[in-house]
Parts: C-alpha cells; sequence; structure tokens
C-alpha cells in the first residue's frame, strides 16, 4: 500500500504508461530494448513513427489531477525533445521532463530513477515510480533505492492514472473505471 503523507514527486514511465503501445512494431521495440542495454551509453534514437504515439484516454486528465497535489514528472529513456513533442501533441502538461540523458544512462540503471531525485532536490523516499511495465525493472529498481513503485493498468493495482489519482485522494469525486 502506498504512504500518499511522504510523495512529493510523482515519477512516471512515459511508452506503455503515459502513451499506449499497442500498434508498435515489435522490431522497433526490440530495437529500443537493444539500444538501452547497450554495454556503452550512446543518445537514442528513436522510429520517427514514436512522435506520434497516442496517449492513453486517461492520461491527460490523471497527470492534471494528480498535479493538483504532487509535483508529476516524467522518468523515461526517451529523449527530451521526443518527450516534449509527445506530450505537447498530446496536451499532456508535465511539472518537468526529466532528462535522463544528463547522466548518460537509462532505465532500468538506479542513476536513472537517481536522477529524478537529483534534479528535483528530493530524497528517493519522496518519489513515487509509476509503470504499467511490470516485467521492464522499474519497480524493483525503484524500490531498492528506497522509492515507492506503482504498477498501472495490469495487476492488483489500479487500472488508470485517473484510479491511482483516486487512490491518493486527488479526486475523490471521480471513481476508477471497471
Amino acid at each position: 500500500m502506498l504512504n500518499a503523507t511522504t510523495i512529493k514527486v510523482i515519477a512516471f514511465d512515459v511508452f506503455g504508461t503515459v502513451f499506449d503501445f499497442t500498434g508498435v512494431d515489435r522490431q522497433e521495440i526490440r530495437d529500443y530494448l537493444a539500444a538501452i542495454t547497450a554495454p556503452e551509453w550512446r543518445p537514442l534514437k528513436l522510429p520517427e513513427s514514436w512522435e506520434h504515439l497516442k496517449p492513453h484516454g486517461d492520461s491527460e486528465a490523471g497527470i492534471s489531477y494528480l498535479r493538483d497535489r504532487f509535483m508529476v514528472v516524467t522518468c523515461s529513456n526517451g529523449p527530451l525533445g521526443l518527450l516534449a513533442k509527445l506530450s505537447k501533441n498530446a496536451d499532456i502538461q508535465w511539472d518537468a521532463i526529466v532528462p535522463l540523458e544528463l547522466n548518460r544512462v537509462y532505465k532500468p540503471h538506479p542513476k536513472a530513477y537517481m536522477t529524478v531525485c537529483e534534479v528535483l532536490d528530493v530524497a528517493p523516499e519522496n518519489v513515487l515510480m509509476v509503470t504499467a511495465n511490470e516485467s521492464f525493472g522499474d519497480l524493483e529498481a525503484s524500490r531498492a533505492l528506497g522509492m515507492q513503485a506503482q504498477l498501472i493498468r495490469g495487476g492488483d493495482g489500479p487500472k488508470t492514472i485517473i484510479g491511482l489519482a483516486t487512490m491518493l485522494g486527488c479526486c475523490t469525486k471521480y471513481a476508477e473505471e471497471p
């Protein structure tokens, strides 16, 4: 169970969590995974088609509700420019797009999650990492650093970002969709 009283920052994985990966070519995903797990860091170059990913239907409203109470940021391997374009096109407003490339590292390396803490000057225990990707490593890596972590869109957790906002007391008048 989350301890909402200690959360100051909610950091979102973006690909698959905020933006829908349904329909993304599986080879493009394999190429992405190969790039972020390569032994040496290199700037990530993603296909142009990724600039047109659609957000999940609950993303804009859910993030807006969360921003009423928390600082809401990205914690994504996506390059800053791509994340800015995607967010602008989807009318999603973040308190910050945290550029992991500043530390020349990709998730699930622990230093990637610590970039959020460094950039925003918060302790790991004040960060909630949110992901829809159960097997990627976000949950384990962020928890190992002392962050709280929440799976959405699967498992026993909320099925939507609005459901997460409701769970954290940000939009009590809204019920999670079934």
